[in-house]
This record gives C-alpha cells, structure tokens and sequence, in this order.
C-alpha cells in the first residue's frame, strides 16, 4: 500500500521545529490531507455517507492551523487519529528528514 503511505507521511515532526508561517503550515497541512485522500485506501470506506460532516471538520482544523501554525503536529495526528486506524499515525523526529521526504515524493508525482 505504497508502504504504508509512505510509513505514514513519514511522520517526521518536531514541536519545536515547527515555528513557522501560516503559509507553510497550511501548504504542509493540505499536502497530508490531500496525500491521504488521493493514497489511504481506507479513505472513501472511512468517509462514505458523512463528506458533508468530514469537509467541516477538515475546514475547522485548517481554520486552526492558519491562525496557530505551531499547532500543526498536534492537527495533523488528530486528522489521522480521527480515522481510527492503527497504520495511521504521526510520529514526532525531524522536520529536515520530513521536507526531504516531501521532495522526493513531489518529484515522483
């Protein structure tokens, strides 16, 4: 499953690496989201029947990461969280290794 969405976005973050601006963290936050939607087979299964309810709460944390940009580790493991399912998960290291990741995975596409 294209490893594992890529061991789970690679979780790589750090708290406090992650003074940032708005901007940044809400291109890193739509990059998950929209990675997960496009990669997580469990996406459209876990969604089905409630995407009026899911596009909310995807906009309310959205809405809190661009007025809080050093709340985006914790927005983002709610977000995986919320899909009740063990092989999500953020898991807190670097943020160099996790740009990197990013790179790479930008130049594939």
């Amino acid at each position: 499953m294209k490893k594992f969405l890529l061991i789970l976005v690679f979780g790589i973050f750090h708290y406090q690496l992650f003074a940032q601006t708005a901007e940044d963290a809400l291109s890193e936050f739509d990059w998950l989201t929209n990675y997960v939607e496009r990669n997580y087979p469990g996406y459209k299964l876990k969604t089905q029947g409630k995407e009026v309810e899911w596009k909310k709460y995807v906009y309310s944390q959205r809405q809190i990461v661009a007025t809080q940009p050093d709340t985006l580790p914790i927005i983002l493991d709610n977000y995986l969280k919320r899909f009740n399912d063990r092989h999500l998960y953020l898991r807190l290291a670097n943020k160099t290794i996790f740009e990197e990741i990013i790179q790479r995975e930008k130049l594939r596409q």
